[in-house]
């Protein structure tokens, strides 16, 4: 009896395409997050910090999420890290900013872009 070779897809079965277009739309959303800038103009309308707390006894993690309110959307600013910038503390509500950004908004998922810099108009 002769044995037919199975395609590549046949051998990976179902389970291994889903795996591979997980890690294709992963790989992609990480790239345009991190590759995606943008400049605008914006006006500073609030600043606010979200403190999330979470694990079980004897072990608390809190991580903070600092946004920022505009009149062209809420964007996201970090002290420190790969998106961290320059402009962390010193925005005032109220002032014209000449905001350099970087990431996109998807507000559904938490995800806003983030402020690299920011240059007062």
């Amino acid at each position: 009896m002769k044995k037919f070779k199975k395609s590549f897809w046949g051998r990976i079965g179902f389970e291994g395409i889903c795996l591979l277009v997980l890690i294709v739309v992963v790989s992609v959303s990480t790239y345009v997050q991190y590759t995606k800038e943008d400049t605008l103009t914006a006006t500073v309308q609030s600043i606010n910090t979200q403190q999330s707390v979470s694990g079980t006894d004897g072990s608390v993690i809190t991580s903070y999420t600092y946004l920022v309110g505009t009149d062209k959307g809420t964007m996201q600013i970090q002290p420190d890290g790969i998106m961290s910038s320059t402009a962390f503390g010193q925005l005032k509500e109220g002032k014209t900013y000449r905001l350099h950004t970087r990431g996109f908004s998807f507000p559904l998922f938490g995800l806003y872009p983030y402020i690299v810099d920011a240059k007062e108009e």
